[in-house]
């Protein structure tokens, strides 16, 4: 399976040369695609075909072999969710509920040693919470606090801590 991913970007007020134009860089990189498809004798499967419109609400129709592709608000590509209002927000949330699930049946092994618990965290939650890559950059705060908390879990699974962590009322008014 191939993937193609077009961006064009609008810096101001999208007028309609800018959508026709839109819609011609679209169906010129889609035939590229296919021309590169025919000499490799690759087939496309248009019903696996997405087009996410993100940037302008009514976006001129694609058509490609006489066929029109429609618009979806979000996609799965090679594992990563995409949506068109909050890219990466289902993506996190997939990620975040493994990794909780897997971290819930690692539970059973508190009494391992901690160099042995590390490595089942690196071998079996660390990469839940990493692939596909997510670029930390552009998500939100909230989405990478969820990230964070189930990285605290471990980090207190691994170490035996309990939270919250009791304190007695001296040490807490010191």
């Amino acid at each position: 399976d191939f993937t193609q991913v077009i961006i064009t970007k609008f810096h101001s007020t999208i007028t309609q040369p800018q959508r026709d134009q839109h819609k011609i860089n679209v169906e010129e990189e889609i035939i590229k695609q296919n021309r590169f498809e025919k000499e490799w004798k690759i087939k496309t499967n248009i019903a696996k075909f997405a087009i996410i419109n993100i940037g302008f609400y009514k976006a001129p129709t694609i058509v490609i072999n006489n066929t029109p592709i429609p618009y979806t608000n979000d996609t799965k590509l090679l594992g990563l969710h995409i949506t068109r209002h909050n890219f990466y927000v289902k993506q996190v949330e997939s990620n975040t509920n493994r990794a909780r699930a897997e971290l819930k049946k690692l539970n059973r092994f508190r009494l391992l040693k901690t160099k042995l618990k590390v490595r089942l965290y690196k071998a079996l939650i660390l990469p839940l919470l990493t692939y596909p890559i997510i670029p930390l950059n552009i998500i939100s705060d909230t989405q990478l606090k969820k990230l964070q908390v189930i990285q605290n879990q471990a980090v207190r699974w691994i170490s035996n801590e309990r939270w919250p962590i009791i304190c007695p009322i001296e040490l807490r008014q010191a």
